[in-house]
């Protein structure tokens, strides 16, 4: 009897409800998991806390209310066992930010979609 594949578990963290609902629906057109969304650093820390084992990909803006994505990213690594990273920002300097942070990929918040495509493909995700 063979075992069905584990589906991926993805966190998507932004704070801004408008990106946080536009995003999570086209990650879900991506169908690469399941989308877990949180609206700030505090609900993603608390999520990682919970599920961290079971986190393939989180995928995080860099200003967030009450922290930045740098810091959530170092906090994941530290929890989820080969977890993947992409940091999101409207700023020019996303990729710097990202060799930085050690993040696994970036995407421009202005070009998402094309962005984030090509970043998930890069990581492994369909």
């Amino acid at each position: 009897m063979s075992r069905m594949p584990k589906e991926k578990l993805v966190l998507f963290v932004d704070n801004y409800p408008a990106h946080l609902d536009l995003f999570a629906i086209l990650l879900r057109e991506q169908k690469i998991g399941e989308i877990l969304t949180a609206a700030s650093f505090h609900e993603a820390k608390e999520i990682i806390d919970q599920r961290g084992n079971e986190i393939s990909l989180l995928i995080t803006d860099y200003q967030l209310g009450d922290g930045n994505g740098g810091d959530l990213i170092r906090y994941a690594k530290e929890r989820c066992e080969n977890v993947k990273t992409v940091i999101i920002t409207i700023h020019e300097y996303v990729e710097q930010l990202a060799v930085k942070l050690e993040a696994d990929g970036y995407a421009d918040k202005k070009y998402l979609e094309r962005d984030l495509k090509g970043v998930l493909k890069s990581l492994g995700f369909p």
